[in-house]
């Protein structure tokens, strides 16, 4: 398997993570506020790096904004086929080049997209922890997104 052929399978197994995190949030009867919160900014924080590796103006964005379950959904699905398109496009050789973009506290930076698409796989591990004890803590069970079990039901081709 290529470097870019993993990394695809990593956010196709990041995709997976989030769909199941849906599924449990959707199917929530209690008050899921902080939930909610994490996996919105897991979400938008995603959104937010496509746009740069796109090229795209990030300013003003809110990173940690307030979305419902439905708004998620949408934000999950236009990140995953907007992942996969980039993916579609990117070029081995592409990897290491590095992309200049300007954080949300004004600063500019320069980091190689390789760099930049291992640090999102990890971001959203980061934050699901934190999320998956948000849900426990409001009354949710714990979700299971382990990448053995991805591997396990997606086998590599």
């Amino acid at each position: 398997m290529t470097e870019l052929e993993r990394l695809r399978r990593l956010f196709a197994y990041d995709a997976w993570c989030h769909r199941r995190m849906l599924a449990a949030l959707r199917g929530f009867q209690g008050e899921a506020r902080r939930s909610l919160k994490q996996f919105g900014h897991i979400l938008v924080a995603s959104r937010t790096w496509l746009a740069r590796l796109r090229g795209e103006d990030t300013s003003g964005v809110d990173l940690w904004p307030d979305l419902d379950v439905l708004a998620c959904k949408r934000l999950l699905e236009e990140n995953a086929g907007g992942f996969e398109a980039l993916f579609a496009g990117l070029k081995a050789e592409e990897l290491n080049e590095p992309i200049a973009y300007t954080n949300t506290r004004g600063e500019r930076h320069r980091t190689p997209r390789i760099e930049i698409l291992q640090h999102l796989v990890l971001h959203s591990a980061y934050h699901r922890g934190q999320l998956t004890q948000a849900f426990m803590a409001e009354g949710g069970a714990p979700v299971a997104t382990d990448f053995i079990l991805f591997v396990r039901e997606h086998p590599p081709a």
